[in-house]
């Protein structure tokens, strides 16, 4: 039997993933000069807009989604005799898990004979994107949902994340970094490297003298660390960097043979925080062994 997948907009999957597979989106609130905005995954100029936006000197924030929000975009589904697996934005990063996990509850008590499954991704942007991928996939070979939900479980620690930034003033924003961090690095012309704990928080791990060197230390951690690389598409996210982003995919080409990648736009949300020049890769690699 089918049921309803859910993702949110956070996992940037560009529009042609969630139309070719049947995926349902919420799409996660950022504000620009007191508006409420949302992406449109590449359908249009919002996300090329929102970069132009960024580098001309707007300071967007992010908003929490509601349990009420929650339960508008779950509730007509399950009053349509519709089960749902909803694979969520990493509770780290966020209280909106929260939010839906409530919602949950309340749908629950209300629709005893459905069935409604969240997951903390621990995860976001194209790692987020990927559990949902696979997911469709498995629904689409006749898996059933809870099956699906427990290798959801079972694989998210497997999502390995490297990603630098061209500009600290975002991560001193959003407390990453401290003050005196951001302003010593910058006159140094020092780049962090950042990567995902297994709890789904982002760290900085690592730092390099320079965006070059940055680029290549990106490379050597996804080449110590991918598994299987013959195996799988590694994301390559960029954030009004293109160039940079074909700069890094030459290199894996040269370090990693027979590597294949897939270029895509870091969307509002996550720019927003990280700010215009993040550049990441996204592979699967062990399980995550940082707290």
């Amino acid at each position: 039997m089918s049921y309803i997948l859910f993702t949110d907009s956070n996992s940037d999957l560009p529009y042609q993933d969630v139309d070719e597979n049947d995926l349902k989106i919420i799409y996660m609130p950022y504000s620009i000069d007191g508006s409420d905005e949302y992406s449109d995954l590449g359908r249009g100029d919002v996300i090329p807009n929102f970069y132009a936006a960024m580098r001309g000197g707007k300071t967007p924030t992010t908003s929490l989604l509601t349990k009420d929000r929650y339960i508008e975009y779950f509730e007509p589904y399950l009053q349509d005799g519709q089960d749902i697996l909803f694979i969520c934005f990493s509770s780290e990063l966020s209280g909106t898990y929260d939010n839906a996990a409530l919602a949950g509850e309340e749908l629950r008590a209300k629709y005893p004979e459905r069935k409604l499954i969240i997951i903390n991704s621990r995860n976001v942007s194209m790692g987020e994107a990927y559990l949902a991928l696979e997911a469709a996939k498995q629904r689409a070979a006749g898996v059933p949902m809870e099956e699906t939900a427990a290798w959801v479980e079972a694989h998210k620690y497997n999502v390995r994340y490297w990603f630098t930034v061209d500009d600290l003033v975002y991560l001193k924003r959003g407390g990453r970094i401290s003050k005196t961090t951001a302003a010593v690095g910058t006159l140094l012309n020092i780049k962090p490297l950042l990567t995902m704990t297994r709890a789904g928080k982002l760290i900085s791990a690592d730092k390099q003298k320079g965006r070059k060197k940055a680029i290549h230390q990106l490379v050597k951690n996804l080449k110590a660390e991918i598994v299987n690389p013959e195996q799988q598409v590694v994301s390559i996210l960029q954030a009004d960097c293109l160039d940079d982003a074909r700069t890094l995919a030459g290199y894996l080409e040269e370090n990693v043979p027979g590597i294949r990648y897939r270029i895509e736009k870091v969307g509002p949300t996550i720019c927003t925080h990280a700010g215009p020049g993040t550049l990441a890769v996204v592979f699967l690699g062990a399980e995550r062994d940082r707290a």
